[in-house]
C-alpha cells in the first residue's frame, strides 16, 4: 500500500508543478469526481487542496488494511486507478516530455 500512496506522492508533485510552470490550471476537479466515486460504499478517499490523499484517508486506510480482510487489494485497485488517472490528465494537457518524467518518477514505487 505504501508504495501506492508514495508513488501517487510524487507523480502528483511534479505534474502539479508542471501544470503551473506551463501556466495551466490543475484539474483538481477531476481528480475529486474520481475520488468521490471510490467511496460508493464507505467513505475513505479525501484529497486536501493540492490533490494529496488527505492524512486522515491515508491513516483510515492502513487501519481499514488491517483489520478488514480484503481491504489491501480494495485500495491497491484505487490507487492504481488514481495513478494511472494522474499520467492520463499530465498527457492530455502537458507534453510528452512532462509525462515521461511523471512515469520515471513513480516507476520504482509503482512497478
Amino acid at each position: 500500500m505504501k508504495k501506492y500512496l508514495k508513488a501517487y506522492e510524487i507523480g502528483l508533485k511534479i505534474a502539479r508543478n508542471a501544470f503551473e510552470i506551463e501556466k495551466e490550471d490543475f484539474p483538481l476537479g477531476d481528480f475529486r469526481a474520481l475520488v468521490e466515486s471510490f467511496n460508493f460504499d464507505t467513505p475513505v478517499f479525501f484529497l486536501d487542496a493540492s490533490g494529496n490523499i488527505s492524512s486522515d484517508s491515508v491513516y483510515s486506510i492502513y487501519s481499514q488494511c488491517f483489520y478488514i480482510k480484503g481491504r489491501t487489494d480494495f485500495f491497491e485497485v484505487r490507487l492504481k486507478s488514481l495513478i494511472e488517472f494522474l499520467i492520463q490528465v499530465t498527457g492530455d494537457h502537458l507534453t510528452d516530455a512532462v509525462v515521461k518524467q511523471v512515469r520515471e518518477s513513480i516507476r520504482e514505487y509503482y512497478l
